[in-house]
C-alpha cells in the first residue's frame, strides 16, 4: 500500500498541470465545447456498471464495449451537429479518435507481456 502512495503526488501534479494548461488555453475553445468532451471521459465506467441491469449485457467485456459504443455515438452525433451548423470543432474529433484508439486496443493490450511489465513496475515503486 505504501508504494502505491507514491503515485498520488504524480496524479495531483498531473491534474494541476492539466488544469493550468486548460485555463491558459480557455480562450482558444468555444464555451461548452471542450467541457462536453471532458465529461464524456467519465461516462464509460458509469455506463459499464449501468448496463449490468440489462439482461443481454451479461459480461464485463460486453458492457465495456457497449459503454464505449455509446460514448462514440454521442461524439459522432456532436460532430454531425457541428457539421450541420457549419463548423466542426476540434475537441469532439480528438476525443472520438482517442476513444476509438482505446476501444480498439483495450482487449489487446491487457493480456500483453509489455503491459504486465509496465504495471508491475508501477506497482513496485
Amino acid at each position: 500500500m505504501g508504494r502505491v502512495l507514491y503515485l498520488v503526488p504524480i496524479l495531483v501534479i498531473g491534474d494541476l498541470a492539466m488544469m493550468h494548461s486548460m485555463m491558459k488555453a480557455a480562450w482558444a475553445t468555444p464555451p461548452g465545447t471542450a467541457d462536453i468532451a471532458y465529461v464524456l471521459v467519465l461516462l464509460p465506467p458509469a455506463i459499464t456498471r449501468m448496463l449490468f441491469f440489462i439482461p443481454w449485457f451479461n459480461s464485463f467485456s460486453r458492457n465495456l464495449n457497449g459503454s464505449f459504443f455509446a460514448v462514440e455515438a454521442v461524439l459522432l452525433l456532436l460532430l454531425i451537429d457541428d457539421k450541420r451548423k457549419g463548423k466542426i470543432r476540434a475537441p469532439y474529433g480528438i476525443a472520438l479518435a482517442l476513444f476509438a484508439i482505446v476501444h480498439l486496443t483495450m482487449f489487446v493490450v491487457g493480456p500483453s507481456a509489455g503491459w504486465h511489465t509496465l504495471v508491475n513496475r508501477l506497482v513496485g515503486l
